[in-house]
């Protein structure tokens, strides 16, 4: 079952995960404190949401095994500060023992892609983004899905919120830091970000490797980010649907309920043969990013203490690069 939740997503393709086995029953789930974001993410808001994919995915995996399963969010009590994230669990994982039927969504595990490709046109009917949140099902975040005709202008703030962070020093750095810059870098290290996985393939993504190099200067160089940002404008300015996952409150638990939702949303999505795509950068919660997320939150309506956790453009593409993960043996707390 814990095999079966690596297909989750994570921010960065962290994987920022780590499991202590209680019994064959049980484990705890923590955060891998190495895998932190401290600069796009500075609350490590994102980073548990991806527990709470992983979570989830468990509980569908599970089910695909025959197991009834359960989640306990921190069973030890939430951190008692922010700098002790990774000290305590995020989740107690459970088999309770008991049968249970598969989640018909298991069946889309392997399946799952991020696409940042340009979406296929036409837009998505509502009647497509109705049965996707049918087949969601019942969760404790809400899902909603932007209306076509309302799309537009969301989509320019996103435009714009990749091009901050993209031409902000430390978080660019810190993308960077995670992005692998050939193939063998990503076979080896098995996380991270990839040109392919970026949508830059073929004859674009041998130039990027011809003219990119893994150096600062390379990286924060004018051509360099008009080239990611290109790319990245592409494949928004030809989005299909965008759907909201949204939390009533912002703690730590509220972002595994949002994690366990967009697990289900993206492979609902799946089982209708469309690709997700998180476009999170006008969520985060750094000060060079203030202006567009309170611009982003003024026009939808939603603000605190209720919180839109992800942002996910939704249609069809080519079948996208099939991302790395870790190892499962590699991921265990000892002792």
């Amino acid at each position: 079952a814990l095999v079966l939740g690596l297909h989750a997503p994570s921010p960065h393709n962290t994987q920022s995960w780590r499991f202590r086995l209680v019994s064959d029953r049980e484990c705890l789930l923590f955060v891998d404190p190495r895998r932190l974001l401290p600069e796009t993410d500075p609350p490590a808001r994102q980073i548990h949401i991806g527990c709470g994919t992983f979570a989830e995915a468990f509980v569908l995996g599970a089910s695909r095994l025959g197991h009834a399963a359960r989640v306990e969010p921190f069973p030890m009590g939430p951190y008692p500060s922010p700098s002790a994230v990774g000290t305590l669990p995020v989740a107690r994982l459970v088999l309770t023992g008991e049968r249970a039927a598969p989640d018909p969504l298991a069946a889309f595990l392997e399946a799952r892609q991020t696409s940042r490709l340009p979406h296929l046109e036409p837009r998505l009917a509502p009647e497509m983004t109705a049965r996707v949140l049918a087949d969601m099902g019942a969760g404790d975040a809400e899902v909603t899905f932007v209306p076509s005709a309302g799309l537009d202008p969301y989509l320019e703030l996103f435009e714009r919120a990749m091009e901050v962070e993209s031409t902000t020093r430390a978080t660019n750095e810190e993308t960077r830091r995670w992005f692998r810059f050939d193939g063998s870098a990503a076979k080896e290290r098995r996380d991270g970000l990839t040109f392919e996985a970026n949508g830059i393939t073929g004859t674009r993504a041998f130039f990027a490797r011809l003219f990119t190099s893994d150096t600062e200067a390379s990286w924060n160089a004018k051509g360099t980010i008009e080239k990611g940002l290109a790319s990245f404008r592409e494949a928004v300015r030809a989005t299909s649907a965008v759907a909201f996952v949204t939390t009533g409150q912002n703690g730590h638990d509220a972002h595994l309920a949002a994690g366990r939702a967009t697990m289900r949303l993206m492979l609902a999505a799946t089982r209708h043969g469309l690709f997700t795509h998180p476009v999170n950068q006008i969520l985060q919660e750094y000060e060079a990013m203030r202006p567009l997320r309170e611009a982003f939150e003024a026009r939808t309506g939603v603000t605190a203490p209720r919180k839109i956790q992800m942002i996910l453009r939704v249609g069809r593409t080519p079948r996208p690069f099939l991302t790395y993960r870790r190892h499962a043996g590699d991921l265990f707390v000892r002792g």
